[in-house]
């Protein structure tokens, strides 16, 4: 984890959890040292039991691991797909934990990028999303709609652009390069490519995004990241972002967009503070000053 910075978490103890569409990552702080646990998938909209099963067993895996009794630790929860306050009570109401909050996953990205300063946020991970923060620490935020309707520029839409282009060079209407080859090979033509778009979830979809992203220099690789950034170039602006505020790039294909960026864009780039993680501890550190002594 990064290193606590100024708006790190005082007291005694915590837990942070960040649970997003391919696995859900939690820490303890606990006297300065952090035990970190690793689980399942956890989007409450696409699968509600099932992210109250990874979070559980990511907390019963921590508290194993440190002996310590988790119940009454304030807990701050990041989650892809919490989209409701109805959503987000409810997965309060459900777990082993008394003093917790439960809030959508992008607050917490933003909190890790960025701190507390001003800046923009480019988010590509399973899903996607742009975020602008203010020097208040009062952000906007565009995207994150789900694969359904959103989720430009993510891992799930460059894999299934990526996917889409490989049945066009099949068709002889696209084309062929080595990134649409091997994806044909990979699942034995057309049909199979149909296939395993129809029977895979957006999960396993976005997996093959790295076969994008590895691929770079491919013509089709090239044009299916090019495009994300388009999207990025023109969805930041309309949130209040101006090329005098630094840029982040988070999530696993990010880092894919930073050579393809608008000149103004490239030139903010600058590392993020912290992970997703990182921010979900500040801001259970936060929710834990909100609590009666």
């Amino acid at each position: 984890m990064a290193a606590m910075r100024a708006d790190a978490p005082h007291p005694e103890a915590l837990i942070a959890v960040d649970g997003g569409g391919t696995g859900c990552r939690l820490v303890l702080w606990r006297k300065g040292i952090p035990a970190t646990a690793e689980s399942g998938p956890a989007n409450l909209s696409s699968d509600f039991e099932g992210a109250l099963r990874s979070i559980r067993a990511g907390l019963s895996t921590l508290s194993a691991h440190t002996g310590c009794n988790l119940g009454e630790v304030p807990a701050y929860l990041a989650l892809a797909g919490a989209i409701t306050p109805d959503l987000c009570r409810r997965a309060e109401a459900a777990l082993p934990l008394n003093r917790v909050r439960v809030e959508e996953d992008r607050r917490a990205a933003v909190r890790g990028a960025l701190g507390t300063e001003a800046g923009g946020v480019l988010h590509a991970g399973t899903g996607s999303f742009v975020a602008v923060q203010d020097p208040r620490g009062n952000f906007r935020t565009a995207g994150g709609h789900g694969h359904v309707l959103g989720d430009d520029a993510s891992a799930y839409s460059i894999a299934r652009a990526a996917l889409s282009a490989s049945l066009e060079a099949a068709d002889g209407t696209g084309p062929a390069t080595d990134l649409t080859e091997t994806l044909l090979f990979r699942f034995d033509g057309a049909a199979g490519v149909i296939a395993f778009a129809t029977e895979a979830g957006p999960d396993e979809i976005a997996r093959l995004a790295s076969a994008v992203t590895d691929a770079i220099d491919d013509p089709v690789a090239r044009r299916i990241i090019t495009d994300g950034a388009a999207y990025f170039a023109r969805i930041l602006p309309a949130l209040g972002w101006t090329d005098d505020l630094p840029l982040c790039l988070t999530g696993g294909v990010g880092p894919a967009f930073s050579t393809v960026l608008p000149h103004p864009l490239r030139t903010a780039l600058r590392p993020a503070l912290g992970t997703p993680l990182d921010g979900a501890l500040a801001l259970a550190a936060d929710f834990a000053r909100e609590l009666p002594a």
